[in-house]
């Protein structure tokens, strides 16, 4: 099969969020296995969805890692002018939901493995396919906890996120936060009878605006991230009843976008936690039943490997990139980072056509991938 009936047929698994991936992993599995690969199908906790770990070549150490996830985001809501789960060309693109975010890549990845010769090379060639990397990632945590037990440690990593071909070599990382404060409901003219959980947020909110206000005003220097430095987004405020009753309880969803190379995710929690401790709490301690509870939903590791790391040395010459690209959205590159000496993103399809109606991917960028792929070999 070439890239672009392989590509066809993983358009077809509706692989959205809640749904299982094992019949696409299987699929995979058996088309690396008619290649010459040897294959695992790593089930996930609940046993509902699957990672992928194939080897082309020798059990040596060292070798490139092939990274992709097969998970999608869903489709509802969206206008589509064709079948969103079966691949349609129109004018040298090819149109699907995952088609360019990032089936693309990981279709190229699977129809390389259909071609290479495995008794030529003399170090492997992996392949790693993982689940829900459009909500938690945990597929990515897991399968990188797998391999770093096993001792895996490759020469470089090449993750397929679409990128146009260009290479990314840093991202930031994300912290997808919640805070439920739990108050005391009472009648609104008796405000010493409760405690007011929108006010107490209130309070979070203005620690975390200022601190992202500290964040804008010293922005880390030499950097090529827009804007170069963390940022802290407030989501959804979600609290009371009505107007005439004290809130007993206020949600608080918030994001930070955390830059390399400025304040980690565990600094800023760790103060975040002493500014609770010591200006929240003590305004609850008439009321023991009350509470904050913070929780962590989504901790992704931002990712930085310089331009001379051993992937951006393949990829940059052969893309005719120019400077590898720093970017604000994040991908798993954190996770695989830790198991190989360099790893660069880049990938076929635009990342403004992801997660969009009528994603797509140019067939031009795919034939452009394959030849990159091909060159690992060449």
């Amino acid at each position: 099969m070439n890239t672009r009936q392989i590509l066809d047929k993983l358009i077809s698994f509706p692989t959205v969020p809640r749904t299982s991936t094992k019949d696409l992993i299987d699929w995979a599995a058996n088309l690396l296995r008619e290649s010459g690969a040897v294959v695992e199908c790593l089930l996930s906790p609940d046993g509902t969805k699957a990672n992928l770990w194939a080897r082309l070549g020798p059990s040596v150490e060292g070798g490139i890692i092939l990274a992709g996830h097969i998970d999608v985001v869903p489709v509802e809501g969206q206008s589509w002018t064709s079948d969103p789960f079966r691949l349609t060309e129109r004018d040298g693109k090819l149109y699907g939901r995952g088609a360019c975010d990032m089936k693309g890549f990981v279709a190229c990845a699977l129809s390389f493995a259909a071609r290479v010769d495995v008794s030529k090379l003399t170090k492997p060639i992996y392949i790693a396919l993982t689940y829900d990397e459009e909500t938690d990632m945990s597929g990515a945590l897991t399968l990188a906890d797998a391999l770093t037990q096993r001792g895996i440690k490759a020469d470089w990593i090449w993750l397929g996120e679409p990128t146009g071909l260009e290479v990314i070599t840093a991202h930031k990382g994300v912290l997808d936060m919640q805070t439920i404060v739990e108050g005391v409901a009472a009648h609104s003219s008796l405000p010493s009878k409760g405690l007011n959980a929108i006010a107490l947020t209130n309070k979070i909110i203005s620690w975390l605006v200022a601190r992202d206000e500290t964040y804008a005003k010293n922005p880390v220097e030499e950097s090529h991230f827009d804007p170069p430095y963390s940022t802290i987004n407030l989501g959804i405020i979600n609290g009371g009843k009505a107007p005439n009753i004290i809130a007993d309880r206020c949600l608080l969803e918030w994001g930070v976008r955390l830059h390399p190379n400025a304040q980690s995710a565990e600094e800023l929690l760790e103060s975040y936690q002493n500014f609770v401790e010591q200006e929240i709490k003590p305004l609850m301690t008439a009321f023991p039943a009350t509470q904050v509870k913070t929780t962590a939903r989504v901790n992704i590791p931002p990712f930085a490997c310089g331009a001379n790391n051993l992937a951006a040395t393949y990829l940059l010459p052969r893309t005719g990139s120019g400077s590898p690209l720093s970017v604000s959205y994040a991908t798993e590159a954190g996770y695989y980072a830790p198991l190989a000496q360099g790893l660069a993103i880049c990938g076929p399809g635009s990342i403004l056509q992801a997660h969009q109606p009528d994603e797509y991917v140019p067939q031009a960028d795919l034939d452009a991938c394959d030849r990159l792929l091909d060159g690992l070999v060449g």
